[in-house]
């Protein structure tokens, strides 16, 4: 038989919970003063819970208990002994653990209701169900890193009398379900046991310069002429957007290259556009060393984003500062242009038209910052077949690059919106044309100022007056879009 769904939501203080119970929550998750990972939130005392739990229950609603931080031994007396007054005194419907060790203290606690294991448990793996309902979980609640596909293989191997939950919405921690030890670190302050500080979330300097290294987006891209050596003349105006990979970079022996990343397909050896930056760096600074590259791809792969360069520029800072900044200006410039055509943009950032391979670079008057939803179809692109079905076509409309640029330098951004022009657009197959085409209607039907194809795709993204129409048109999107990314031009 099928169950109902439960809608449960959060709350962090008396007036956040009265209106969930008023939106129809089935349920309501919060936090005591003490072993809970939501620490930020106002909370609960006894006497206070209790009273909800009290009008949950005249009104067929229920109360969960956020007890989901990491017991340490010494914590394990206070535990038990809060477990017991919540089973004595609070009679709350369920409790959410991290720590399966809990569970069972529970019940030695004397606590009847049900047992949920928090996300923060990373359970999986199907056959983890077994073992949690071995231990006496009454519920799991599923890692908010699991795609959709993994929900449904999860689904089907869980055991009777095993519930499953999971998040739709809500912050998410950009990390293995909340397992980041970051903020330890930085402030020790452990984000396990509620008390994250948030560094991912913080605005970084690097001498004269603030903030990350940056996808780019293409607002205007036009093909030109085959030259000599194969490649194509182009000109563009590129853009800096704040969707963002993490590159993490150490100095190791000679000879040394790995670039490891959270995809398992990318290469790790010198195909990887980030070894090829950091043998180009050692080359043009006259150093004999290595390095080990980790990087976590967020910026989409093949999505004509400048993923792969934006890392590629990343390296070459980090390593120009570890090892002193032998490398300024335009050395630090034709390193970048050895690594690939795209690199010396990234390393740049803002706003600039790019020609020759993109590697001659102008920097231009910059885009006001302006929110962006970056749409990923379900389809990728070959950028040498569409280079090569661009010198077929005998005709096409060109951008108009020179009023874009003129739009920037008078900080019209409708008039940036309206010159967006990609010429690879001309060349994409009938399929991919028409997806393209559905996405930027999409957009522009939700309140884009403009949209267009990135690069050379698939990446197809648009430009918004404001956060909240940019917001919505994300949601409407999402429906239709492989991935789908809100962001703002930097």
């Amino acid at each position: 038989m099928t169950r109902k769904p439960e809608i449960l939501a959060p709350a962090g203080d008396t007036q956040s919970f009265l209106a969930a119970m008023a939106a129809g929550a089935d349920a309501v998750y919060l936090g005591l003063k003490h072993f809970s990972a939501r620490m930020q939130a106002d909370n609960f005392g006894s006497a206070e819970l209790s009273r909800m739990v009290e009008l949950a229950n005249e009104n067929g609603r229920r109360i969960y208990v956020a007890f989901n931080t990491l017991v340490k031994p010494d914590d394990v007396p206070a535990a038990g002994r809060l477990i017991a007054r919540l089973a004595r005194d609070v009679k709350p419907h369920g409790l959410i653990i991290q720590d399966p060790g809990v569970l069972a203290l529970a019940r030695q606690a004397g606590y009847e209701g049900g047992l949920f294991l928090s996300t923060l448990a990373n359970l999986t793996h199907p056959a983890s169900l077994l073992a949690a309902k071995e231990l006496g979980a009454d519920r799991v609640i599923l890692p908010r890193e699991l795609s959709i596909d993994e929900v449904k293989q999860i689904s089907a191997a869980c055991p009777e009398g095993l519930d499953l939950e999971m998040f739709i919405h809500g912050a998410l921690c950009w990390c293995v379900s909340g397992r980041c030890y970051w903020s330890s670190y930085m402030g020790g302050k452990s984000g396990l046991r509620g008390r994250c500080v948030q560094p991912c979330r913080r605005v970084y300097k690097q001498r004269n310069h603030s903030g990350r290294f940056f996808s780019c987006l293409d607002l205007s891209l036009d093909v030109l002429a085959r030259r000599p050596d194969g490649f194509h003349d182009l000109r563009m105006v590129m853009q800096a957007a704040e969707l963002a990979d993490e590159v993490y970079v150490e100095l190791r022996e000679p000879g040394f290259f790995l670039a490891e990343t959270n995809r398992s397909y990318i290469p790790t050896d010198e195909r990887n556009v980030a070894v090829k930056a950091a043998k180009a760096f050692f080359g043009a600074a006259d150093l004999d060393h290595g390095a080990y590259i980790r990087i976590e791809k967020h910026i989409p792969v093949c999505a004509g984003l400048g993923g792969g360069s934006s890392d590629a520029a990343a390296v070459i800072r980090a390593l120009n500062e570890l090892c002193g900044s032998p490398l300024e200006g335009e050395a630090l410039q034709a390193a970048a242009a050895r690594a690939g055509s795209d690199v010396p943009f990234c390393l740049l950032g803002g706003t600039a038209l790019a020609e020759g391979r993109g590697e001659v670079l102008t920097a231009l008057p910059p885009l006001p910052e302006t929110p962006a939803v970056i749409c990923m179809p379900h389809f990728g692109c070959s950028t040498p077949e569409l280079f090569s079905r661009l010198d077929g076509l005998r005709t096409r409309c060109r951008p108009d690059t020179k009023g874009l640029i003129s739009a920037l330098e008078a900080g019209d951004l409708g008039g940036v919106a309206r010159r967006m022009y990609n010429v690879f657009e001309d060349a994409l197959d009938r399929r991919a044309a028409q997806a393209v085409g559905e996405i930027k209607r999409l957009l522009l039907d939700n309140g884009a100022l403009g949209a267009v194809m990135s690069g050379s795709g698939s990446a197809v993204y648009g430009l918004f007056p404001d956060e909240g129409s940019a917001r919505a048109a994300a949601r409407a999107a999402e429906y239709s879009c492989r991935e789908v990314f809100l962001t703002k031009t930097a």
